[in-house]
């Protein structure tokens, strides 16, 4: 799935078809407040409408996550993943 939100970038594909295949996301977690998607989100930065900062500190098994990281990222978040299937609290 992460290889699909990585190929969003690229294609255009709108996250309306992505709430069709996996269930409506709710929570955006690689975003900043020009560019969210959802009306939650993690931010890098704080900023009033940020709903934490920095996404790896927070549990990502409490909700359908939209995740578009930033290339340098997508392997700590592979393994973030994988952390947060095998424990079922990666926070």
């Amino acid at each position: 799935m992460l290889f699909i939100a990585l190929l969003i970038l690229t294609i255009g594909v709108p996250l309306d078809f992505f709430d069709h295949i996996s269930g409506p996301h709710t929570l955006n977690c690689f975003a900043n407040s020009n560019n969210h998607k959802l009306p939650r989100f993690y931010s890098r930065y704080w900023n009033p409408e940020v709903e934490g900062v920095d996404a790896f500190c927070h549990d990502w098994n409490r909700g359908n996550n939209w995740l578009v990281p930033r290339v340098f990222l997508v392997p700590r978040v592979t393994r973030y993943l994988a952390e947060c299937k095998e424990n079922l609290d990666c926070a």
